[in-house]
């Protein structure tokens, strides 16, 4: 495709494509008359003052047709080309009342309620106001200068019916003189699924993120981001961890944390905010004259020094603790049993049974031993050992909770069995009864060691009552 009616604001290459033949928006007239704007979609280009406006005339002639009715509004609000979101507070307000009318179910042709058709009127009323709204061209004025640095300020807020973002350039000419203006906006009606004001704040910055990161690969210039925030909550959830947040919030600050890093987010007061305007709208008319948002808070035209503290410590009372995630932690307590060396069962006799344990207990010490010394015979010392061991086996496996509590020299719970026989630990850590009475001075000499015989085990299964000519042993049966 040839393009065709070229156009410019620079007067001398507008006279230098007359000579060339070159074709122009405005041809026949001379390069020194002024020029009336060309518009493209709604959009105005006054190149004399190289600015860019919304003309409303076309829009303000489809309104007077005086409809009322879900189809035109809708109608209205196609018919509104705003790319850059230079007019944002004041579309909303129309967003939002046509999503009123959704939620009321109103048909397409049907009467406004009266309500919403005052809204609509008082709308329709401002909008001749949008002739005021105007804004240059090149983001950076009229600065002739080379910029020392350059920074991309980001605003974001939200409320119950809509949230947004606007982005500002921030720049420093090499004679430190600080200018800002106005980039982008981007607006959003809150959803019909209702949503806590601190989810929309993040939502909100969710949004700022994205928006940042399109403007800035579009920029042939490095520049450093801040974003902005007045919602403490939102701010301590993105300079968070986000694992220790519900789905909802955990999956928007990951997003975040990937766009950006914590350390470019800082609070700002409300009044400082200019996306508070997105928030809530505003007229046509405020909004032409509302310099917080053509150019940002007054701060930004100061050094860092003057900005809002971006490090502010969060206190607990500030934070919205329902969406913290709170994790179940189940810690499973696996009780293993204690396998023995030798199958109990297969002995009828304690005297095979002790001996049997010897010889398995001399094989693990000799396989340990590179040097050992060959005996054929068990030593009563050996018997000793396995003695000991089917004791104090037959007392752990029954009765392991209570050891553990005399080695704590803690009190037994009086849920325990054994509580009523005041068991305590001998020397050899073998749980012992404490006698009275005449058993006591029956068995002055003698030591009492517990045992448990459930009614599911046979009694001849353990073999330490047999034989036992110095050790009187308490069978504790169950109740």
């Amino acid at each position: 495709m040839l393009l065709r009616k070229w156009r410019t604001n620079s007067k001398q290459l507008d006279l230098l494509w007359q000579q060339e033949g070159v074709e122009t928006e405005f041809s026949e007239t001379s390069a020194t008359d002024l020029k009336p704007p060309i518009k493209v979609l709604g959009l105005a280009w006054d190149s004399e003052k190289d600015l860019i406006y919304f003309d409303p005339n076309d829009l303000l002639k489809f309104m007077s047709r005086k409809t009322e009715s879900k189809r035109f509004i809708l109608s209205v609000v196609g018919r509104i080309f705003d790319p850059i979101g230079i007019l944002g507070p004041f579309v909303i307000k129309l967003k939002c009342l046509l999503q009123d009318l959704w939620t009321l179910g109103v048909d397409w042709d049907s009467e406004l309620p009266p309500k919403l058709r005052h809204k609509w009127q008082q709308w329709s009323s401002e909008a001749e106001g949008l002739t005021e709204i105007k804004i240059p061209r090149f983001y950076l004025g009229d600065v002739d200068q080379e910029l020392s640095s350059v920074d991309i300020h980001c605003f974001s807020d939200a409320s119950k019916s809509a949230y947004g973002t606007i982005l500002y350039l921030r720049f420093v000419t090499c004679n430190n003189k600080i200018e800002t203006s106005f980039i982008c906006s981007k607006s959003r009606v809150a959803p019909l699924k209702s949503l806590t004001l601190p989810r929309l704040e993040l939502t909100a910055a969710l949004l700022s993120a994205r928006l940042a990161k399109q403007v800035s690969s579009c920029l042939k210039f490095n520049a450093n981001i801040y974003y902005w925030t007045d919602s403490l909550i939102s701010y301590y959830w993105i300079c968070g961890d986000s694992s220790a947040f519900k789905p909802y919030i955990k999956n928007r600050v990951q997003e975040i944390q990937l766009l950006s890093d914590p350390s470019q987010w800082g609070h700002c007061p409300g009044k400082d905010n200019p996306a508070d305007l997105i928030s809530r709208g505003t007229s046509a008319v405020k909004l032409a004259q509302n310099e917080l948002w053509w150019h940002g808070p007054p701060w930004l035209k100061l050094a860092p020094d003057h900005w809002p503290n971006r490090q502010r410590d969060i206190l607990d009372s500030e934070l919205c603790s329902e969406e913290l995630e709170y994790r179940s932690s189940v810690h499973v307590a696996v009780t293993q049993q204690r396998e023995s060396l030798v199958d109990i069962n297969r002995f009828s006799s304690l005297k095979k049974l002790l001996k049997v344990t010897a010889w398995v207990f001399r094989f693990v010490n000799n396989a340990r031993i590179v040097n050992k010394s060959m005996n054929f015979y068990i030593t009563a010392d050996e018997i000793q050992n396995a003695e000991y061991f089917w004791l104090k086996y037959v007392q752990y496996e029954f009765y392991s909770a209570e050891i553990l509590t005399l080695k704590r020299n803690e009190q037994l719970r009086c849920s325990s069995e054994i509580k009523s026989l005041v068991p305590h630990l001998g020397e050899d850590n073998l749980l012992n009864e404490l006698l009275d009475g005449c058993l006591k001075q029956t068995y002055a000499l003698a030591k009492s060691i517990l045992l448990s015989f459930p009614d599911t085990v046979n009694l001849q299964n353990y073999l330490l009552l047999g034989n036992m000519n110095e050790l009187v042993i308490v069978a504790y049966l169950q109740l």
